[in-house]
């Protein structure tokens, strides 16, 4: 009986890595129409590939797009990938797109393509909110907080461009209206009545603008 050295092992590894980073690479360079085989292949690679061989060949940078694109691909070549090429062509074709609506079951996915509600032309925010409607779920938004700090930061804007063409008169009414909106904030937080640091207080709003 043979026995191979350990460093056999890891050639034969490295081998099929490279077989594997060549076939997704040769079909990669086909573009954007071959979106479907691409998501065929890289389905391929994931199943035959062991998790470690998988890790190192995205982590070999190999390929042109990172690991998280092939999880992406993954799911298209497991939910898309046995449609036929007249079907397909319906699709849009951007990954991330076909991502989204690879969440629909088969039925509504095909229905709404004879319906034309799925074309080549859908967005991807437009992807999530039909598949969101179809699954029975909360399309997820921006947060609060980060609606209220981008906020901010484009009225810090906003006053920077235009602070120094104000007026003297300007400048005291807009620190008289910020001071009255500081007040109500400290005010609804449970602090009472401000006590004469408003304009530390508006200070401290601006913070959330950096």
């Amino acid at each position: 009986m043979e026995f191979l050295a350990p460093n056999s092992f890891n050639n034969s590894a490295a081998r099929s890595v490279d077989e594997w980073a060549g076939q997704i690479q040769s079909v990669w360079v086909q573009g954007t129409t071959n979106i479907l085989e691409l998501a065929r292949i890289v389905l391929r690679a994931r199943r035959a590939m062991g998790f470690g061989d998988w890790a190192r060949m995205w982590r070999s940078k190999k390929l042109p797009f990172a690991i998280s694109k092939a999880k992406m691909l993954v799911r298209v070549g497991e939910r898309l990938g046995d449609l036929d090429g007249q079907t397909f062509g319906h699709l849009p074709s951007g990954w991330s797109i076909l991502y989204q609506l690879a969440r629909l079951d088969r039925r509504t996915l095909e229905r709404l393509i004879r319906e034309g509600v799925i074309h080549p032309a859908l967005t991807e925010r437009e992807a999530r909110r039909l598949v969101a409607q179809f699954r029975g779920e909360t399309l997820k938004t921006r947060s609060d907080r980060a609606i209220l700090r981008e906020r901010l930061r484009r009225f810090a804007q906003f006053v920077e461009r235009n602070l120094g063409d104000w007026s003297a008169r300007e400048r005291e009414l807009a620190t008289e209206e910020l001071t009255q909106l500081v007040d109500h904030i400290v005010i609804a937080d449970g602090g009472g009545r401000p006590n004469g640091h408003s304009r530390s207080s508006i200070a401290r709003c601006n913070s959330f603008t950096d």
